[in-house]
């Protein structure tokens, strides 16, 4: 399985890990690899969401910068619709950072950020 051999070979390292799985332009499902993070708090499983991964996994949806830019923040920016027609999307949706933050050209008052405003971009 290839999750097995990137985790070895990652030895538990974020940048190793993802060159290795840019290297063969795959994803990881592992949730110890989606887990693995820089210093800012960005992880394997934020990379990958930029890249249009997604996943329903609420706790790594939950993982988040040191900013609070969660991997949900990533999917909805990537476009990835969380529906606030059930309770656990409709949480997702009210989820904030730490800090405003928008792609340039966008205003917002000095607010944190939820996934809602994210996904209406």
């Amino acid at each position: 399985m290839i999750d097995k051999k990137l985790k070895l070979k990652a030895d538990k390292d974020y940048y190793r890990a993802l060159q290795d799985l840019e290297e063969i332009n795959r994803w990881s499902e592992d949730d110890d690899v989606l887990k693995l993070k820089n210093e800012m708090g960005w992880t394997i499983a934020h990379a990958q969401a930029k890249r249009g991964w997604t996943t329903r996994n609420i706790d790594i949806l939950k993982l988040a910068t040191v900013h609070g830019y969660t991997v949900a923040h990533a999917q909805a920016f990537r476009g990835y619709h969380f529906s606030d027609s059930n309770p656990i999307g409709e949480e997702i949706l009210k989820w904030k950072t730490k800090l405003t933050w928008l792609p340039s050209g966008k205003q917002l008052k000095m607010q944190p950020v939820t996934v809602k405003q994210m996904r209406d971009l």
